[in-house]
């Protein structure tokens, strides 16, 4: 009974050991954008903390992918050498230490006597070259990450370690990009309009594309409004997937199943604004691009974009204190031009509406 009483103890503790490391690699987050390079530059990686805890010290592994390499500040005579590196606000006052005899791999330090607080915000960056044998995508990986706190105020100096998760950014061949694009647009509330999505690369034959849409509140898309370009796409079919992502593939007719051309339009879908839409700006989100090649010998290429922001504005304009023009138009005691003509109804332009024994300049489009 002793045994099962001292064993359910040791389990207990290793639970509770693990429950807290766990707990710890949620308090300190790393992370970087998605990087987009151009063979033959230098570029500058910035890395971003999310932190919740005080620390003291951390330290991670950076490993860089074929095509990229750490550019080396000093070089020592064991061939390790420095990188090349920036500090950022939250880090000036910190201690680099860089340790790396490969131009792929290299282990960071960074030590800072009156310790980080909590914070958030770019932590630091380094510099890499890029040569032409970049892929389309590639990873950036960083590992073996851990930060310690060190409790000088308790005379044993307890130690508490912060142990995080690996993680990964992509980064991208600027030169093998497509360039997909989709115009601004007006909407009212309540009404439905059509927008174009057009593509345009160069170098390689596409077949298939697949990317996700951010909608802001207010706007929808009909699924069933996705309409392929006959001249572009005219052997493919849009689907919209249970998460949301849109693809093109395909139709499995035997035709041509290359996309047609290299630019211009190549499907249309409908936006619709709800009938109490009253954003003055908004924007869709166009992200996570990727295009696929033709198989050949049961290998296929993938090709990238970079997101895209759609800017949407309220179709009815408005006067100088956010009014509607169209609602406040109706009941006026008067509308008159700008050249003293009075009118039934607001006109394209600029108008002046008198109500409520006020004058107001108001702009319809």
């Amino acid at each position: 009974m002793k045994n099962i009483r001292l064993m359910s103890s040791v389990l207990g503790l290793l639970l509770a050991f693990f429950m807290s490391v766990g707990a710890y690699a949620q308090d300190i987050k790393l992370s970087v954008d998605k990087v987009y390079l151009k063979p033959g530059n230098t570029a500058t990686i910035t890395v971003k903390i999310d932190n919740k805890v005080t620390f003291g010290a951390m330290k991670t592994t950076i490993n860089l992918p074929e095509g990229l390499s750490f550019v080396a500040n000093k070089t020592y005579d064991d061939g390790t050498f420095d990188l090349t590196y920036g500090k950022t606000e939250i880090s000036k006052k910190a201690r680099f230490i860089f340790s790396s005899s490969k131009k792929s791999v290299a282990t960071l330090s960074l030590v800072k006597s009156d310790d980080f607080a909590p914070c958030k915000g770019d932590f630091f960056t380094f510099d890499v070259d890029v040569d032409n044998s970049l892929a389309a995508c590639n990873k950036i990986t960083f590992n073996e990450t851990s930060a310690t706190f060190t409790d000088t105020s308790i005379e044993s100096w307890p130690q508490t370690r912060y142990f995080l998760e690996p993680f990964s950014v992509n980064a991208y061949n600027e030169g093998l990009l497509f360039t997909p694009s989709v115009k601004d647009f007006a909407i009212k509330a309540g009404e439905t309009k059509k927008v174009e999505f057009a593509l345009d690369y160069d170098n390689y034959d596409l077949q298939g594309l697949e990317f996700n849409i951010l909608l802001p509140e207010g706007l929808s898309i009909n699924k069933d409004s996705y309409t392929p370009s006959t001249t572009r796409i005219p052997n493919h079919f849009i689907t919209v997937k249970k998460s949301g992502r849109i693809g093109i593939q395909p139709d499995g007719s035997g035709k041509e199943y290359n996309i047609q051309g290299r630019t211009g339009m190549l499907f249309t879908f409908d936006v619709t604004a709800s009938k109490d839409y009253k954003a003055e700006k908004s924007t869709i989100t166009f992200y996570d691009f990727e295009a696929v090649t033709k198989s050949v010998n049961g290998k296929v290429d993938l090709y990238y974009a970079k997101d895209i922001n759609v800017g949407v504005e309220l179709g009815n304009a408005t006067g100088i204190n956010g009014i509607n023009a169209d609602e406040f138009g109706e009941g006026a005691d008067g509308i008159y031009q700008l050249n003293g003509v009075r009118t039934d109804k607001l006109q394209r332009g600029v108008n002046i509406v008198v109500k409520n024994g006020k004058a107001v300049k108001v702009v319809k489009k």
